[in-house]
């Protein structure tokens, strides 16, 4: 016998992540080393915190092979992207941990700091991991911002009712 509670909890679910895609949020891809290879997912999730001692959280999921890869490495960016990166999104939020060694290296370059950053994003985020906090499925990736490039494109990518769009100033 199911549990009644079990169609509480999924149209509860449901209607949250409806509510939430209704949020507009930006779109960021996190990365980092792992050996020669760069381990990176997209993550919607991106807060400052503090900006006297600049610290950034974001959510990656419990079982992440990259939060395993950001908890090892300490070392990081977030690489906040342009309207024209959208691609770049889906890729790395499809990605499953055996498919993550697909080559898509000719988006990404080592910055002279040795973090892999992507190639013309909006922004990108030098980061180092300072503490992760855990919930049920998800945890809470805390960040010190080391240094920052402006890469000052015309319009950052943003994603609202489950679809991308580029964010232009109002003139």
């Amino acid at each position: 016998m199911s549990n009644p509670y079990d169609y509480y909890y999924r149209m509860k679910e449901t209607s949250f992540k409806d509510a939430m895609s209704q949020v507009p949020t930006n779109v960021a891809v996190v990365g980092s080393w792992e050996g020669e290879r760069i381990r990176a997912c997209t993550v919607s999730s991106l807060v400052s915190i503090d900006i006297v001692d600049p610290t950034i959280i974001f959510v990656l999921k419990s079982d992440s092979a990259t939060l395993a890869n950001i908890k090892s490495a300490k070392d990081f960016s977030v690489n906040v992207l342009s309207a024209q990166q959208a691609h770049l999104s889906q890729i790395y939020s499809n990605l499953r941990t055996d498919e993550e060694t697909s080559n898509h290296s000719q988006y990404w370059e080592a910055h002279e700091n040795g973090v892999p950053i992507i190639v013309d994003s909006h922004l990108n985020f030098f980061c180092v991991l300072t503490y992760s906090q855990e919930l049920k499925n998800a945890t809470i990736v805390f960040a010190k911002v080391s240094e920052i490039i402006k890469n000052n494109s015309e319009s950052p990518l943003v994603y609202f009712e489950r679809k991308y769009f580029g964010l232009k100033g109002i003139t």
